[in-house]
């Protein structure tokens, strides 16, 4: 039985047998992970046998898009289990937190009645300004699903425009989520955020959802849960910006404890759940769980990666590969561990077009028929920056720039975030969509 990982945190759980080199992490949000290595299948299924033996119970279990993926949540009560096996990897992950700091995931959707004249459809938040204002450089991600009982799912936000330091975009981007929402909700009186997912920690993803509650959006829309997983700054191989990570994570549990203290359930994300959200299904394929045994560069090497499917009358009409600021190692995990099993109709392109990759093998692994490229940046020939045209050159998104959109980066299979949102309608056939130029948004007295 291993008893502690550091003075700080305490860990509880079988050794499997025959392995006594592992090796155990604090991965923070007081979660303690093993990590075994050279596991077969038929070791895994002992050590699942061991957490029963000492008195946990099962409470979800299934494969991860290829039956040699095995993910299973366990709990006594008191605390989760989180089992996520790869035999391509042979690698065994396990990880112990306590039910105050996630929940238990559920099994199935919540029942739900479809709206009358639900129609699926989803938003690319332009997060950049009007060129009135002067603003051409302000790259985040936002992404907004409406649900079928009209409640919405959400992917980051992005920068907190409330502090002064963003004060030219005078709290635009919460705002513009805000009344996104409240044009296409069915009742906008009472708006509903199924979930609402936190790629990374980074601002310009967090950082809406920062400004969401502190200009009171989060008191008109009940938020049901928050799916986040933030590593703790020992993990960082860079420790010359552990300061700046330490004050981060404070502020990271304050907003949670904030979070949960109104009722909303906050997730730790782990490889291998699925959250059923009415007719979305998140099926979560990257943590940094998995790469916990390799410093992390910054908050961008810990990105989740996750595919949303939404389906409507029964059938799925749309599935996206969320990335946030994935990096090209983690890419080439997923290749490894999913293989051709992530075919998506759209992918989000990774840390807003820097994503350096040398071979084609993520595109083809997922094999879009569109991408979504997150950048607020027009066309600049003097400074290298997000959705820079001397990104689409350095070969860096070369499947994307070469078989995707044959050489043009306007192609129509291309959609840009610069000044516009732009709505997608359901199932996407290439031509149902509309964008709309962002609108200036007057602060509130």
């Amino acid at each position: 039985m291993i008893e502690k990982i550091s003075e700080e945190l305490t860990m509880t759980l079988p050794e499997l047998p025959n392995h006594a080199e592992y090796e155990a992490y604090d991965t923070g949000d007081e979660c303690a992970l093993l990590r075994y290595t050279d596991v077969t299948p038929e070791e895994c299924t002992q050590y699942e046998e061991l957490l029963l033996a000492e008195g946990y119970r099962l409470h979800n279990a299934h494969e991860v898009l290829k039956k040699e993926n095995r993910y299973a949540q366990y709990t006594d009560g008191e605390k989760s289990v989180t089992v996520f096996y790869t035999e391509a990897e042979n690698v065994l992950l396990v990880a112990q937190e306590p039910l105050t700091m996630t929940a238990l995931v559920p099994t199935e959707a919540a029942p739900f009645e479809t709206v009358e004249g639900y129609r699926p459809r989803f938003w690319q938040i332009g997060l950049s300004d009007p060129p009135a204002t002067g603003d051409k450089n302000y790259s985040g991600m936002c992404y907004l699903y409406l649900l079928a009982d009209g409640s919405f799912l959400i992917y980051d936000g992005g920068h907190d425009d409330t502090v002064e330091k963003n004060r030219l975009h005078r709290e635009q981007n919460a705002r513009r989520i805000y009344e996104t929402m409240k044009a296409n909700a069915p009742d906008p009186e009472h708006m509903t955020v199924a979930a609402w997912v936190i790629t990374h920690r980074h601002s310009d993803h967090i950082g809406a959802l920062v400004g969401f509650c502190k200009l009171g959006f989060d008191q008109k829309v009940k938020i049901e849960s928050v799916i986040i997983n933030v590593p703790t700054y020992g993990q960082f191989a860079d420790l010359s910006n552990a300061e700046l990570y330490r004050a981060n994570l404070p502020k990271h549990h304050a907003l949670m404890d904030e979070f949960r203290a109104k009722g909303t359930t906050v997730y730790k994300a782990h490889p291998g759940q699925i959250f059923y959200l009415r007719n979305a299904t998140v099926q979560m394929l990257f943590t940094h769980d998995m790469r916990t045994h390799e410093p992390l560069g910054n908050y961008n090497s810990a990105s989740i990666v996750s595919r949303v499917i939404i389906e409507h009358e029964g059938k799925p009409v749309l599935r996206v590969m969320m990335t946030g600021d994935m990096y090209g190692v983690v890419a080439a995990k997923l290749v490894k561990v999913y293989g051709d099993t992530m075919d998506s109709d759209m992918v989000q392109i990774p840390h807003h077009g820097w994503f350096k990759y040398s071979d084609d093998s993520f595109y083809l692994a997922t094999l879009p028929d569109y991408v979504l490229w997150p950048c607020a940046r027009e066309i600049d020939e003097n400074v290298l920056i997000h959705g820079h045209a001397k990104v689409w050159s350095l070969e860096w998104n070369n499947w994307v720039r070469e078989v995707l959109a044959e050489g043009n980066m306007y192609s129509d299979k291309i959609f840009w975030g610069f000044f516009d949102t732009v709505e997608f309608e359901l199932p996407f056939n290439g031509k149902n969509f509309k964008r709309t130029e962002n609108v200036y948004y007057p602060e509130e007295e």
